[in-house]
């Protein structure tokens, strides 16, 4: 494993959906107003006018909406700027080498997957449980007890003696005490980014098959060269 330096990971989040949704919701309050007030400009008595204090109000209430539709449109583009920055800073993870927390495993259609995990103390056991998609329980083994990072390599064997097919597995690592009392075990996945997704609300880096979003990325190596 190369040496990883710290970095942080969390880039600005956003979406414009919600400010076309507000920009919407203003332009209908917008027009509405607009429609009330002239339709009172042109029934008003002529002998007995709107008050001019009323209609000043009024106006004031116009310019007030006006000024909020034109605040939205400029966040909105605001926004805008904000995710292609985004996508462009997302583009400097393609082929670096992550650490991210993460109870997920890829395992191809040959080979084996690696479970990582982190004690803060010294374990008496540690179980490893792997579960598949829809939750059952496909294997289960035993892992170091030493305080410190450990990597276990999971190479598809099943508890009934088959392989389990290729996909994503999550992963339960479990520490005991001698007295029986659980440890607060820290599960990683590291790996290498091959894939991004930048469109959601909340960014999405594939490591090694795996997704992961970024807020969960906790450290970042670049390939030497």
């Amino acid at each position: 494993m190369p040496a990883i330096e710290s970095t942080l990971a969390a880039l600005p989040e956003g979406s414009g959906s919600a400010a076309k949704s507000a920009a919407a919701k203003l332009t209908d309050h917008f027009d509405s107003f607009l429609t009330l007030l002239t339709t009172q400009l042109k029934n008003q008595d002529p002998l007995s006018p709107m008050d001019t204090e009323t209609f000043t109000q009024q106006l004031v209430q116009f310019t007030s909406v006006e000024q909020s539709i034109k605040t939205n449109d400029s966040l909105e583009q605001l926004i805008g700027l904000v995710q292609g920055t985004r996508q462009t800073a997302m583009l400097g993870y393609l082929g670096t080498t992550v650490q991210a927390k993460s109870n997920r495993i890829a395992l191809g259609s040959e080979g084996s997957g690696t479970i990582s995990y982190e004690l803060p103390a010294a374990a008496a056991s540690v179980s490893i449980k792997i579960y598949d998609g829809s939750g059952t329980l496909v294997a289960e083994t035993r892992g170091p007890t030493a305080a410190g990072r450990h990597q276990v390599a999971w190479d598809g064997a099943t508890s009934s003696g088959g392989r389990a097919p290729a996909g994503t597995y999550r992963v339960t690592v479990a520490g005991q005490t001698l007295d029986g009392k659980a440890l607060g075990v820290t599960q990683y996945l590291y790996g290498r980014v091959d894939a991004i997704d930048p469109a959601a609300d909340q960014p999405t880096l594939s490591v090694s098959g795996v997704d992961v979003p970024i807020t969960d990325i906790t450290a970042i190596a670049r390939p030497n060269g």
